[in-house]
């Protein structure tokens, strides 16, 4: 990584021919945006700070249609708090590297509704209030699990009869279901 390679954001859109859409690095220090409650579209790979209602966030286009994702709530000094110097969007991920970490690291975990490990969801349903209480962590294995036991039915987990008319008992854990996990963290508790 050269520092030619580094590309100073600003909040202005670059122009295609300036812009690689597979492969995109950007140096940490551009201008605010302010954000409404419209969400901007940006070329793939532009990450832009930006403040939405009074809170500093970070946007990041990795997205084919442009639709940015919040890398993180705290703005830039939350991302040299980790010591984080540079963002890399490379074919629609999101790395970052920084003092110690030349080769970078996956930072998808950041991503608020990004396409990683953790979906984020908003408590009282308002995408754009960004206190902690409101966001909510949710993996996606859980999710899918949470769909899976819905496809399973509500007689699922009674007693079964079987072809020759014996009855086999199906117990259900003695652990929470899925369903009953993700409405806990959607509560808070």
């Amino acid at each position: 990584m050269t520092s030619k390679d580094c590309v100073k954001c600003t909040p202005t859109v670059n122009s295609p021919a300036e812009m690689s859409a597979d492969d995109k690095e950007i140096g940490l220090k551009p201008e605010p945006l302010e954000i409404g409650a419209a969400w901007p579209i940006l070329p793939v790979g532009t990450v832009v700070p930006a403040t939405m209602f009074g809170e500093p966030v970070v946007l990041v286009s990795s997205k084919p249609d442009g639709s940015p994702v919040i890398f993180c709530r705290g703005g830039w000094k939350w991302l040299e708090r980790w010591k984080l110097t540079t963002i890399r969007v490379l074919g629609g991920r999101v790395r970052a590297c920084g003092t110690g970490r030349n080769g970078g690291y996956r930072a998808d975990r950041f991503l608020i509704d990004g396409d990683g490990n953790h979906l984020i969801l908003q408590r009282n349903g308002n995408l754009f209030d960004l206190r902690r209480s409101n966001i909510a962590s949710v993996s996606r294995g859980l999710l899918k699990q949470v769909r899976v036991e819905k496809n399973r039915g509500p007689d699922y987990g009674k007693d079964v009869t079987l072809r020759d008319g014996r009855r086999r008992s199906c117990r259900k854990p003695n652990s929470p279901s899925a369903v009953q996990r993700v409405t806990a963290i959607m509560d808070g508790s």
